[in-house]
């Protein structure tokens, strides 16, 4: 997913996983969830599903000079932080 706010999608992501956890529910309602379905919406400027030992090539087109982060918002395996949280992210500089 390549995203323009990367610390606010982060940190909204991490807020919403500990107010559905408060509610009871599980992991997977939550990964599976509405409410993190919705924030990857509203942050994503691409996004681009790589699965594990899959090579892909992707051009993208950038309207506005910036900086963008990659990463990947999965919870699966680092719940209840994010792959990201765990290093996967990277920077994308567009002058």
């Amino acid at each position: 997913m390549v995203v323009k706010d990367k610390d606010a999608m982060l940190t909204e992501i991490r807020d919403t996983v500990n107010e559905l956890k408060a509610q009871g529910l599980d992991e997977e309602d939550i990964e599976g969830s509405h409410e993190i379905h919705e924030i990857h919406e509203k942050y994503a400027e691409e996004d681009v599903a790589v699965e594990p030992g899959e090579t892909k090539t992707f051009f993208l087109k950038f309207d506005a000079p910036g900086t963008y982060s990659y990463l990947c918002t999965e919870l699966a395996a680092t719940f209840p932080d994010t792959h990201a949280d765990e290093g996967m992210v990277g920077k994308i500089v567009v002058e």
